[in-house]
């Protein structure tokens, strides 16, 4: 009896060992082991040579080890089966799967943890050569080291390699930079590791080679041109490809990958088979088991996210027509940041209670600051001091004319009145008093002869400057117009209602009833036309953006932000792309369509 208690313990033994030997891999896995847990795993190992051997054949299940983690070989290697485990063992099926994860670190893990030097040997800030930079970062975000061991990401902080950098929540966002100019840039809830270069017969790994394992979530990628005997190397659970310089966007998931070409070529492979695909500019292919493998054409081509900065939120962060600058507010202190760069280029402290709207003149040198206690500021961006404006109330309305001169504004407490200043000096010039009805919106035409006034009632009105008086009456539906636009050309009027989500749009010239357009989403936050008058965008409360063409006045693209509100929209000079500010700091970039041959 007593024997046989002495073999049960034993195997009773070996099974909680088998239990916390698989908890403890699973945490390896997931990056998570604390020093004394990798204490605890070691000892199993080398008290184990079954464990080690079986971790071997592990390990095969899922052959792509070799290239995930620094090996040669891109060949999927033949899958094998725990047949009999389930018996022998008596393992239950999530057991089994478990395993299978495992088996994903397997060699490494043997490597790692036998051949490791011991804490005391290696301190543990001896880290990996330095691979990368992570240039910009918004929201949270954490580095996990080797060694498991995570910290939170700050801007301009070095990558190593075998690091692994995640994106965290739904606003995290990070760009990484590589001394050649490469860039990657890591959607919410992204999971990306610096891999080991081994691309050299003696096995040795190249400083130089960049190789990237995709876990989860998205990156885009924009790729320097590479030797070519030393590609960049990215890789997925499911996928793989050589890069040599374009610009694209991979996506992972636990069945699928995909792949999105901007510029350039890849050949696009499938794990599980080793079926391979070339994927061209404008084109996209998915390596999953349940669909055939093949490159298919982009409904619509766009340039996905490049953030640069985060500023203060709220509702008065505003672009500047020329896409150079954002401004924003933060703590009472409105800022300006260059965003290419992210550089701050001016600040200035608000002292007259909660800044509400912001607005850039033309020139992209002067900003209205305006806020409910009806004392706006026109700040020359160029000088320490703003200017203060006496407005009558709130301001309802405000714009700059087109060559800059002149700011108008509208306040609540006057709402048929436009008030007008210099905008060099910030002398008041004589009002404007009109017969529009309370004014909610204005703009000026681009040949300053003409104003557009959106009203509270539902109505637009062109006001013609030189007689002051109005000379068209347009019916834009009920309830304000809370933002009206001339295009850059002066053919086209653009009129919006935040409450419902419209937008009307028709010409000036043709004299013809607004066309409704539909945006894709809830209230209407900002709209604006390309500097060539060829497209209209308008940006919703939920984060997504709705492009037309004014011409045809048919949909041409449609994408959502990653940001909770689209706050403002900006074209850059050529036309051919679409700057987004979004709440709560995202500045994105986005592709619009090349024109049709003989536009």
């Amino acid at each position: 009896m007593s024997r046989g208690s002495d073999d049960n313990g034993g195997a009773t033994k070996k099974e909680a060992e088998h239990a916390r030997f698989i908890e403890l891999a699973a945490g390896f896995c997931e990056a998570s082991l604390s020093e004394p847990q990798w204490r605890e795993l070691e000892a199993l190992l080398l008290a184990r040579p079954a464990l080690r051997a079986q971790f071997q054949t592990w390990s095969a299940i899922h052959g792509q080890l070799a290239w995930s983690f620094g090996g040669r070989s891109e060949r999927p290697l033949a899958p094998l089966t725990l047949a009999g485990s389930k018996q022998k063992r008596g393992w239950s099926l999530p057991a089994i799967r478990m395993l299978s994860i495992v088996g994903l670190a397997a060699t490494v893990l043997i490597t790692f943890l036998v051949f490791r030097p011991h804490p005391s040997v290696a301190p543990e800030n001896n880290q990996g050569p330095i691979v990368a930079s992570l240039a910009d970062l918004v929201g949270e975000a954490e580095i996990v080291s080797p060694t498991g061991q995570r910290t939170t990401a700050t801007a301009h902080q070095a990558l190593r390699l075998k690091d692994t950098l995640r994106t965290l929540g739904e606003d995290g966002f990070a760009a990484v930079t590589y001394e050649d100019g490469t860039r990657l840039e890591l959607s919410p809830e992204t999971e990306l590791q610096f891999v080991p270069y081994l691309a050299n017969p003696d096995n040795q790994p190249l400083a130089s080679g960049k190789k990237l394992l995709l876990m989860q979530g998205t990156v885009r990628a924009q790729v320097a041109k590479q030797p070519a005997d030393q590609p960049l190397l990215l890789a997925s659970p499911n996928a793989q490809m050589r890069v040599l310089g374009t610009s694209l966007t991979f996506t992972a998931t636990n069945t699928s990958s995909r792949v999105e070409l901007e510029e350039g070529q890849v050949q696009f492979t499938r794990k599980f088979d080793g079926q391979a695909v070339d994927v061209e500019a404008g084109f996209y292919a998915v390596a999953a088991s349940d669909r055939p493998l093949r490159a298919e054409p982009l409904p619509k081509l766009k340039s996905y996210a490049q953030t640069i900065l985060k500023p203060g939120g709220g509702g008065g962060a505003v672009l500047d027509p020329g896409a150079a600058f954002l401004a924003g507010l933060r703590s009472k202190v409105v800022q300006t940041w260059n965003v290419r760069t992210g550089e701050e280029t001016a600040a200035l402290k608000y002292h007259h209670g909660k800044a509400t709207r912001l607005l850039f003149s033309p020139n992209s040198r002067l900003l209205v600051i305006a806020g409910s206690d009806g004392k706006p500021l026109l700040w020359n961006l160029d000088q320490s001091a703003p200017h203060k404006l006496a407005l009558e109330g709130a301001p309802l309305a405000l714009a700059f004319s087109a060559d800059s001169k002149t700011v108008a504004l509208v306040g609540k407490n006057s709402p048929a009145a436009i008030q007008r200043w210099d905008a060099a000096g910030g002398a008041a010039l004589a009002d404007w008093v009109t017969t529009a009805g309370g004014i909610a919106s204005l703009a000026f035409a681009p040949d300053g002869k003409s104003l557009a006034l959106g009203t509270m009632g539902g109505r637009v009105v062109l006001w013609d400057i030189a007689s002051e008086r109005a000379e068209r009456t347009f019916a834009v539906g009920n309830g304000y117009v809370t933002g009206v636009l001339f295009s850059p050309d002066g053919r086209w009027i653009a009129a919006m209602r935040r409450a419902d989500a419209k937008l009307m749009l028709w010409s000036v010239e043709d004299g013809g009833d607004p066309v409704p357009l539909s945006a894709h989403g809830a209230a209407i936050h900002a709209i604006a036309f390309s500097p060539d008058s060829r497209f209209l965008a308008a940006g919703t409360h939920d984060g997504n953006v709705t492009v037309w063409t004014a011409a045809d006045k048919t949909e041409s693209l449609w994408f959502t932000t990653h940001g909770q509100s689209v706050l403002s929209l900006a074209f850059t000079a050529d036309s051919q792309s679409l700057l987004s500010a979004s709440y709560p700091g995202l500045i994105e970039f986005w592709r619009m369509p090349k024109p049709a041959a003989g536009l």
